[in-house]
């Protein structure tokens, strides 16, 4: 328990639980593998006391968020002598639930359903260069509601993405590895309702909306990435990586909703890392 001015108003505490399952199956050079996943979670949000203190209590709690999520894959892998495939299908649910204690009912629900196909190739050109290459695409089924009836939000998103990374070879200690990768994203239909509950609009001007106005816009992201890696003794690795990372918008279809920034956004990390 914290208690100081960044936690004067509400303390949460989240607990996890869930499992995975999986199996395998191998022969000769093909691989198959199947699993699937099971996660609860539930975060209390605690308030202040009659004496106006705030602290993990059970008669302290003002809200409950749970989310449950299912995630099922099966992935097929060849490893060839001189060249590696994979396929990955994929799905996930996700339903997230709020419920106000002190109201004794629900005030919100978010449903997201994603199918996803991932391929890729693994060209093995040499004992110490590799070169990858991986397409895939996602369809994503979103729905936002407001069960007291002021915001009712469906989506349907498609997304493409591709990449790409190549090892040059420095040294019999150090290697390079350049990546590039880029993903489409479109929305195939959209629907926004609201209706006004109150005449304070506040919350659905500068969050609902803009956050619709993003969501309907088709972007194209682009990654770079950059690995030098330098091996250590006692088996252990020196990583020196960076980051750049480009968002674009490619239409106008926000303009319906709301006035956002069209320009590109970028974000740049980088750091050192060491790998044992």
């Amino acid at each position: 328990v914290v208690f100081n001015n960044s936690y004067n108003s509400f303390i949460y505490r989240t607990i996890n639980k869930g499992f995975r399952l999986g199996y395998q199956y191998q022969f000769d050079k093909h691989q198959f593998v199947a699993t699937y996943g099971y996660n609860k979670s539930m975060e209390n949000s605690y308030g202040k006391d009659a004496n106006g203190y705030t602290y993990i209590a059970e008669d302290l709690v003002r809200f409950k968020y749970r989310i449950i999520e299912h995630n099922a894959k099966i992935n097929y892998y060849f490893d060839g002598d001189a060249k590696d495939y994979k396929v990955d299908v994929a799905f996930s649910s996700k339903q997230g639930d709020n419920f106000s204690v002190a109201e004794n009912g629900q005030n919100y629900r978010m449903t997201i359903d994603k199918v996803q196909l991932q391929t890729g190739r693994i060209k093995k050109l040499s004992d110490a260069t590799n070169f990858a290459i991986e397409v895939g695409t996602a369809f994503t089924q979103h729905r936002y509601i407001d069960l007291l009836g002021s915001t009712n939000k469906k989506l349907n998103t498609l997304e493409v993405n591709a990449s790409a990374n190549k090892d040059f070879s420095i040294n019999s200690k150090s290697n390079l590895n350049i990546g590039l990768a880029f993903s489409h994203y479109t929305a195939l239909d959209e629907d926004l309702k609201l209706i006004a509950t109150t005449t304070n609009t506040s919350f659905t001007d500068n969050v609902i909306i803009p956050d619709h106005a993003y969501d309907v816009t088709s972007k194209l992201q682009s990654k770079i990435t950059l690995n030098y890696t330098i091996s250590l003794p006692k088996s252990k690795q020196l990583r020196i990586f960076a980051t750049s990372q480009f968002l674009d918008a490619l239409d106008s279809k926000h303009e319906a909703f709301y006035p956002i920034s069209t320009s590109t956004s970028t974000q740049f990390n980088a750091g050192i890392a060491i790998l044992y």
